[in-house]
């Protein structure tokens, strides 16, 4: 659904080996696509008590191409973890 982040800056889809996708049909014709993605977001930030401040940066997506009316995106949740989410303080090594 040409999908994209609203606030996104820098995005990086990963490659090392083979692509980092997934497709899969189930019977109720459902489709699932998910890519492996790094995505760096602009996000305002309020620094009055700083240094003591936190932040949350949420992720703003729609489709590039498509209407509401054609594309409805569903975020379940479940018992599985879907997105992993990195801890406070840790950092991933990404190129």
């Amino acid at each position: 659904p040409d999908t994209f982040f609203h606030n996104g800056k820098k995005s990086i889809a990963h490659n090392m080996t083979t692509p980092n996708k997934l497709l899969r049909l189930e019977d109720d014709g459902t489709l699932l696509y998910t890519m492996r993605l790094t995505i760096s977001a602009e996000c305002p930030m309020q620094l009055e008590d700083f240094p003591m401040d936190a932040h949350a940066c949420p992720l703003k997506f729609g489709s590039y191409a498509y209407p509401n009316s054609e594309v409805v995106y569903v975020c379940s949740i479940s018992t599985s973890t879907s997105v992993v989410v990195a801890e406070d303080g840790s950092r991933l090594n990404q190129p």
